[in-house]
C-alpha cells in the first residue's frame, strides 16, 4: 500500500506537469483613425482629410505562461481522509482531484495580468516631423 508521501508526491507530480503547459500569447492590433479639419501652424496650410484616415497601427503581444511552476506548488492537496493504513473512499479522490483543479486555475488566473498599450495617431503633416529632433512627439 502506498504512503500518504508517495501519494503526494505523485499528486505534486502530475499536477505541476499539467500547469507546465500553461502558455499562452495574445496579440492585440489597434488601428489608430483620426479625422483632420483645422490650421498646421507649422507648414502654415491647411490640413484637409476627407472622411477618416487610417494614420497607423500598433500591434502589441502579450505571454501568459507557467512554464516554471513548481511541483511542490501543489503539496499536501490530497484529501484528509486519505492516509497510510486508511480506507480510501471516493469521495476522498473526488475531494482531492476538486482541491487541486481549484489551486490550478487559481495559479494560473494569478498569471493573467492587466498590461497597458499606447497607440498614438499622427496625421501626415506631422509623420516625418514626429522623427526628426525639431518636430512634435
Amino acid at each position: 500500500m502506498p504512503s500518504y508521501a508517495d501519494l503526494n508526491t505523485s499528486m505534486q507530480q502530475k499536477a505541476g506537469a499539467q500547469l507546465r503547459t500553461f502558455d499562452k500569447g495574445i496579440t492585440i492590433t489597434i488601428q489608430s483613425w483620426v479625422r483632420i479639419w483645422g490650421f498646421d501652424s507649422s507648414y502654415g496650410s491647411w490640413m484637409v482629410v476627407n472622411g477618416y484616415g487610417n494614420y497607423g497601427n500598433s500591434t502589441h503581444y502579450h505571454r501568459f505562461e507557467y512554464v516554471n511552476a513548481n511541483n511542490t506548488l501543489f503539496n499536501n492537496y490530497l484529501d484528509g481522509g486519505i492516509y497510510t493504513g486508511g480506507i480510501i473512499r471516493s469521495q476522498d479522490v473526488i475531494d482531492s482531484i476538486t482541491g487541486v483543479v481549484r489551486r490550478a486555475v487559481d495559479l494560473v488566473e494569478g498569471r493573467l495580468t492587466n498590461r497597458s498599450m499606447t497607440a498614438r495617431p499622427c496625421h501626415t503633416s506631422c509623420h516625418s516631423s514626429c522623427h526628426t529632433s525639431r518636430g512634435r512627439r
